[in-house]
């Protein structure tokens, strides 16, 4: 299939049609609420859209503090952008997350084009397998930073790319943009303060072993300049952004021998290979998973491990190098996800990524095999089992996550719930503090929903004109029933409840 052939175009399109569609319907109520994180995000961006300051009046702030940890900026800005344009609301706070992720699918396209140029149709699976990946798909629906590193990412592979598959020994712009994005990506997720120098020291020994100082020198300049806020903000916060670090790692635990720390990374870095979890099981939290098969499809899983072929089968040195820093990411990713207690997707989403490029090698591996009728055999296979897997997670994410998410998203029921009291014209409206960061939720949504209305994060005391919102029916108080209700809001399936007195 010829690259720029009509077939191809339409094949393309299709495709293209399908990831936008079913990455944008339903983005606004599907997962079933907004998570705190996703709350805190839109109020943070809401803040510096129109006053310059976050919630704690800090001036253009390089990290955002929240609750127990410090959010990265370029989600939250990107965000601000997007509601000074379009405005505030669920919809556009989740579409950044699309963006990110077809600006993301982009670049994926256009690296595999660049690693596989005799083989162009290798990149449609590429994208296609991207677009529907388990790994991947929740987050492009969620307004969380990490897929802003995905994006980070994918744009540093293909510039570095650029850099070694062509011949040129001369300094190019591809350097600088090389070393650029890699300090960029520092800003995106906070795994990348970790993953990011890890993968940088890894290029920077390639282009030691390649003998090209200049585009080396290049790349740390490109770096620094763009690390320059990042030194500043450590610098003047020392040890702020490492706060929410000690809290989820094992590694400072008194009670730990050095060897049992060891021994706990080693098992916590190979689980993130294991087939069960990658097939099977995947993360346990379902904010970041469906609850339903793995992490990736088996097609994806299977073509990997062929992938490894690949340096044997090409002779051409600038692509085994190429081969070499994706086999590099591959071994870096699950890092940061060893060094917590717990199995987590997102902190490892740069595996994700490693093991689906590893599956296109695989594909091309395929169509080296010399016996034509078993190749065209194997390459259909692996084609139409990504169709299938992709279509059963589709069904399953649209069927049956709905009602998953709607509890794990913990606040499903909070919007219609201001929604309803608004309508009884109360003098304020209490928000129960008994639940995870509840202030943020009612300030987003008091934005949102654009009201004047007093909106207060405390005690449920009752009071004349007053309507009450709170997230568990123990919290239900009998004294209340010797008042008059004017309007109550309970429904099956929301966990959020309301009731609003005379």
């Amino acid at each position: 299939m010829h690259g720029n052939s009509l077939f191809f175009r339409l094949i393309l399109a299709l495709i293209l049609t399908l990831l936008v569609f079913v990455h944008v319907w339903r983005l606004s109520t599907l997962p079933r609420g907004l998570y705190v994180d996703e709350s805190s995000i839109g109020y943070n961006a809401y803040l510096i859209a129109h006053t310059a300051r976050d919630e704690h009046g800090v001036l253009l702030p390089i990290y955002f503090k929240a609750f127990g940890e410090y959010k990265n900026p370029l989600y939250i800005y990107t965000t601000a952008g997007l509601f000074s344009l379009f405005g505030v609301s669920e919809f556009t706070l989740r579409l950044t997350s699309a963006l990110y992720f077809f600006l993301f699918l982009l670049l994926l396209f256009l690296l595999l084009r660049e690693l596989f140029q005799d083989k162009p149709w290798i990149g449609l699976f590429g994208l296609l397998a991207a677009g529907l990946l388990p790994w991947f798909f929740p987050l492009s629906r969620i307004a969380f930073e990490v897929v802003s590193q995905l994006t980070c990412v994918v744009a540093l592979l293909l510039c570095v790319s650029k850099v070694l598959t062509t011949n040129e020994k001369t300094l190019s712009w591809w350097h600088v943009a090389t070393g650029f994005l890699l300090g960029i990506s520092i800003y995106s997720y906070s795994t990348a303060r970790l993953i990011t120098p890890l993968f940088a020291f890894f290029i920077f020994l390639l282009f030691v072993w390649r003998k090209e100082f200049a585009g080396l020198l290049a790349v740390v300049v490109g770096t620094l300049y763009a690390l320059v806020p990042f030194i500043f903000f450590a610098v003047q916060n020392p040890g702020a952004l490492t706060e929410r670090f000690r809290l989820i790692t094992y590694i400072y635990d008194p009670a730990l021998t050095y060897g049992a720390r060891m021994h706990g990374f080693v098992i916590r870095y190979f689980s993130y290979f294991k087939p069960k979890w990658l097939l099977a099981v995947g993360d346990g939290n379902l904010r970041h998973h469906i609850g339903f098969g793995g992490e990736v499809f088996y097609a994806v899983f299977l073509l990997a491990i062929v992938g490894f072929a690949y340096p044997f089968i090409v002779r051409d040195k600038n692509r085994r190098a190429m081969f070499v820093i994706i086999l590099g990411l591959l071994i870096i990713s699950p890092v940061a996800g060893a060094l917590t207690q717990d199995q987590n997707a997102l902190r490892t989403v740069l595996l994700g990524l490693a093991i689906l490029i590893m599956s296109c090698y695989g594909l091309f591996v395929l169509t080296k095999i010399p016996i034509r009728g078993l190749k065209v055999l194997l390459v259909t296979f692996a084609c139409l089992s990504l169709v299938f897997e992709g279509a059963v997670y589709l069904r399953s994410y649209f069927l049956s996550y709905p009602k998953l998410s709607a509890y794990a998203f913990e606040s499903y029921g909070f919007k219609e719930a201001l929604i309803g009291d608004l309508a009884q014209n109360p003098e304020r409206i209490v928000v129960s503090e008994k639940s995870n960061q509840p202030y943020v939720q009612a300030a987003f949504y008091k934005i949102v929903l654009k009201t004047m209305v007093p909106i207060y994060v405390g005690e449920l005391v009752l009071g004349p004109r007053l309507c009450l919102v709170y997230f568990s029916p123990k919290e239900f108080n009998t004294s209340w029933v010797g008042h008059k209700i004017v309007y109550s809001f309970s429904e099956q399936g929301f966990p959020v409840r309301s009731k609003c007195f005379k």
